[in-house]
């Protein structure tokens, strides 16, 4: 079936859109005024997310691509869901969002302002996944959230075993030239933390320039997976799940026998983050996790995060539309109501854009100098396609980043 577009309520949808043409676009990396954000870059290919990490490309959590590697890599190297589903004595591998064209799974995609959701059905299967990512907003912690939710809209019940999350993670510490140019080498640098605690910390040991002293890294990269306001164990050594196949198509070791945990590596590699789950799904049942990929300045702080979310069984749900109220209220200042639902949503999303270019006014009070005008949101539009914009989303309270005269002269007329 050949990739259809509409815009429904407040999403543009592409359905197929895998076999659409492909295209590239970031989250407008907004966490309010007193929120720490992350930069994420998304593709309509696998499951969309292709980077993101805190600051620019050298705080990348998952390695930025131009769009052309972007447009190959991202349903390999991004995030990934395996699936072994077991009804009666039948049991069957999927995963979800693949590329390869089926006619018994319906793909959607649906991009917002503020987030991008994705959904599947397999028709054969009775089986119904949808994951969203989105910033939590207003955070000291900056946090990217992804729920993956499975249903079974079949008459049967389904015991259901899954892999879920990054195949690689770039380690805290290590910027863009060396993961491009010295990977192998680097791996000697990396260690992953506290992974029997069910929360990895994920950095290099010490940095990695050519001076005699040695400086010690403590702030790193962190993710975990909630099941039920459970911590779900996470397996961070890739060849746990993929085995031999270092190309990671095919999760080797995962189709073959359930995941060992006790025989992980954690140091001298390029870490994987994939929780492990399993869990019962009765007709028209559905069972949700919640992850967390995030930064911060210590490990402490992670756990004490980890610590408040699971108090708050809604804690996502809330963020999540803390985060669409954020950016409505952003893009309402200049909302266009118009005969036209696309021409309407064209002008807001057109607002937001020039927003980040030129950042948001804020009149600040002095005492000696008087008002003066602060702007914060702005930054260079970096994204896939101008691959040579070294961006900055500064993971800062009042967040603002670099920009170019041109933009300050396009989105400041006032001034």
């Amino acid at each position: 079936m050949a990739p259809q577009f509409q815009l429904e309520k407040d999403a543009f949808q592409i359905k197929g859109y895998n076999q659409a043409r492909q295209f590239s676009s970031f989250l407008p990396g907004i966490a309010g005024p007193f929120g720490k954000p992350m930069w994420l870059f998304y593709t309509n290919r696998g499951q969309c997310v292709s980077s993101f990490g805190v600051g620019n490309k050298n705080g990348a959590m998952l390695e930025f691509y131009a769009a052309n590697k972007a447009y190959q890599l991202t349903p390999l190297h991004g995030f990934r869901t395996f699936l072994k589903i077991r009804r009666g004595s039948q049991t069957t591998f999927y995963e979800p969002f693949s590329v390869q064209p089926n006619p018994k799974v319906h793909q959607t995609f649906h991009v917002r302002a503020h987030e991008i959701e994705l959904e599947e059905t397999h028709t054969e299967l009775g089986l119904s996944v949808q994951v969203i990512y989105f910033n939590a907003p207003n955070e000291e912690v900056p946090v990217l959230v992804r729920e993956l939710k499975i249903q079974n809209k079949s008459k049967a019940v389904l015991s259901v075993e899954v892999l879920d999350g990054l195949p690689i993670i770039v380690p805290y510490g290590l910027g863009e030239w060396p993961v491009k140019h010295m990977s192998r080498t680097m791996e000697a640098f990396a260690e992953v933390l506290h992974a029997s605690e069910k929360l990895p910390y994920f950095k290099l040991k010490v940095e990695p320039g050519d001076h005699p002293e040695v400086i010690w890294i403590h702030a790193g990269f962190f993710s975990f997976t909630l099941q039920n306001g459970k911590s779900l164990p996470v397996v961070t050594d890739p060849q746990n799940v993929f085995g031999e196949d270092t190309s990671l198509q095919v999760p080797q070791v995962f189709l073959k026998k359930r995941v060992d945990l006790s025989s992980q590596r954690f140091e001298s590699l390029t870490p994987s983050a994939f929780s492990v789950g399993a869990f019962t799904l009765k007709p028209q049942a559905a069972e949700t996790l919640v992850s967390f990929y995030g930064h911060v300045e210590k490990w402490e702080n992670a756990q004490a995060f980890r610590e408040r979310v699971q108090k708050n069984p809604q804690w996502a749900c809330r963020k999540r539309e803390e985060n669409r109220r954020l950016t409505d209220d952003l893009m309402d200042r200049f909302a266009l109501h118009s005969s036209s639902d696309l021409l309407s949503a064209y002008t807001k999303q057109c607002y937001l854009d020039n927003t980040l270019r030129g950042g948001q006014p804020l009149v600040v009070k002095g005492v000696a100098a008087g008002e003066h005008t602060f702007h914060f949101y702005s930054r260079k539009h970096g994204d896939m396609e101008r691959d040579y914009n070294q961006f900055e989303v500064s993971p800062t309270y009042f967040s603002q980043g670099n920009g170019n005269f041109r933009d300050v002269n396009q989105n400041r007329r006032s001034e």
